[in-house]
């Protein structure tokens, strides 16, 4: 897996590179993913038409993240007026904020958190799944492409999640302190 984070550099390019990843159209852009089903290994179930060839497992799932200061910095707040977000004061106060009531302190506390992770400019981020090497050179090539076009987006971090892999008895594990898996290792 793969982690991009990204600050809004221009909202109107951000917006609508969002928007082509939510098109439909995969020869635009990666697709966002969706909950449809995949009969892998299965029998057509009962929704299925048979006559259609079988959906496959796909090569990549994309799954974006949007913060409370990416909704400002896309203008989302200004451009629907009548959206309230006032019964979600977690998401408009944020995870550093809110460090403390989850227990993320000390070691596990916000100034230890890696890359520009509640500084404020952590708008989007995009976590990219693949089933390949190959596949991955790929899809974060379009999305590198994608994210540079018009200047978008500003890319302030880049992971790989295997790099945050330790060797316990010899076998790769998680990394994992504290309730958060973005944490600097002490």
């Amino acid at each position: 897996m793969r982690h991009f984070l990204l600050s809004v550099n221009v909202p109107t390019a951000a917006r609508k590179l969002l928007r082509r990843l939510v098109s439909g159209d995969e020869s635009e852009a990666p697709q966002i993913t969706t909950a449809d089903e995949w009969q892998v290994g299965f029998e057509p179930g009962h929704d299925d038409n048979p006559a259609e060839a079988p959906r496959r497992k796909p090569d990549y799932c994309l799954n974006v993240g949007i913060t409370w200061p990416g909704m400002l910095a896309l203008e989302i707040k200004d451009r629907v007026p009548a959206l309230s977000f006032k019964s979600f004061g977690a998401f408009t106060s944020g995870a550093a904020e809110r460090a403390k009531l989850v227990g993320d302190t000390g070691p596990s506390a916000p100034q230890n958190w890696i890359g520009a992770f509640g500084k404020g400019r952590d708008h989007v981020l995009l976590t990219l799944h693949t089933l390949s090497p190959h596949a991955m050179k790929s899809y974060s090539d379009r999305l590198s492409a994608l994210l540079a076009e018009g200047d978008a987006f500003r890319e302030i971090w880049r992971q790989d999640g295997m790099a945050l892999m330790e060797m316990k008895d010899g076998q790769p594990v998680p990394h994992l302190q504290g309730s958060l898996w973005l944490h600097r290792r002490p």
